[in-house]
């Protein structure tokens, strides 16, 4: 089989597109999106293997045996649950973290829900 190229067209006016052009601009783009399907393809075996296995009915095929260990808790001070007004002062700090951390790019998930 001959080597043939698809397309992939990317509308300049998307911010989406955008940002994906700016993205993959200096990268070897046909290697890149191999890479991508690859990885994608390898995830839909690990899914499909996964749902294989759960479909297996209880008793039969591998037996597996459970321990309990129990370990005991030191005996030193119990530690005490902070007072309202320091658990909201903590989360005061927890959001003014997030915030300042604010990026220029859009959150992209890596494993992308499929429609």
């Amino acid at each position: 089989m001959a080597k043939f190229s698809k397309p992939v067209a990317f509308n300049e006016k998307n911010e989406k597109d955008r940002l994906m052009l700016q993205h993959v601009k200096r990268r070897n783009f046909s290697g890149y999106v191999k890479k991508l399907i690859w990885e994608d393809m390898s995830l839909e075996k690990i899914e499909k293997e996964y749902t294989k296995q759960s479909e297996q009915p209880k008793g039969e095929g591998i037996e597996i045996k459970t321990e309990k260990v129990i370990t005991p808790a030191p005996s030193s001070k119990p530690k005490l649950q902070p007072t309202a007004a320091e658990r909201i002062q903590q989360l005061k700090v927890q959001t003014k973290k997030q915030q300042t951390s604010s990026s220029p790019l859009p959150f992209i998930p890596s494993n992308p829900q499929r429609y």
